[in-house]
């Protein structure tokens, strides 16, 4: 059986499936987010928040799994955050894989079709709707690997040099 982030693209609207996990309030997108990076790590991915792309933009979460492929997932916590932030769009071009990672209590009727859906916590995530998959471009690919492995680098040696 194939897991819902290696879905094929939707021939057709699929319905939003209802989360079986009982999700904790979320406070901000940086708790959010780390729900979001513990689902990407237990599906195999190695996740940052808030990494540069090459369009200049920043990705809330990004993912990379072990055959370079990229999972992007874009966080809203309100109805309001959605409709007013359109630099999603920016990201289509950067990833394989692309969701909007929302909180339990947001209305998920509103979210855009056609994209994958996932409901997080500080702790972890579901998806409940799959992603239409696209391959990033090769060359594309190159430099976002590169741009990954430094961000993760750079952050690891701050990270090291907090405790001297």
């Amino acid at each position: 059986m194939q897991h819902l982030l290696f879905s094929s693209p939707l021939d057709e609207k699929e319905a939003v499936r209802v989360s079986t996990k009982n999700f904790g309030q979320v406070g901000d997108a940086k708790q959010l987010a780390g729900g979001v990076q513990g689902l990407f790590y237990d599906l195999g991915y190695c996740a940052i928040i808030k990494m540069r792309l090459a369009s200049g933009q920043r990705a809330d979460v990004i993912g990379l799994d072990w055959r370079g492929r990229f999972v992007v997932a874009e966080i809203k916590i309100s109805r309001a955050d959605l409709q007013a932030d359109r630099k999603w769009l920016d990201y289509l071009s950067f990833r394989d894989d692309f969701y909007f990672a929302v909180p339990a209590d947001f209305p998920i009727h509103i979210a855009p079709d056609g994209f994958g859906l996932i409901v997080a916590d500080q702790f972890n995530g579901e998806i409940l709707r799959p992603n239409c998959h696209k391959s990033m471009a090769t060359e594309c690919r190159k430099q976002q690997i590169m741009q990954f492995a430094r961000t993760a680098g750079t952050r690891l040696y701050r990270y090291q040099r907090q405790g001297l």
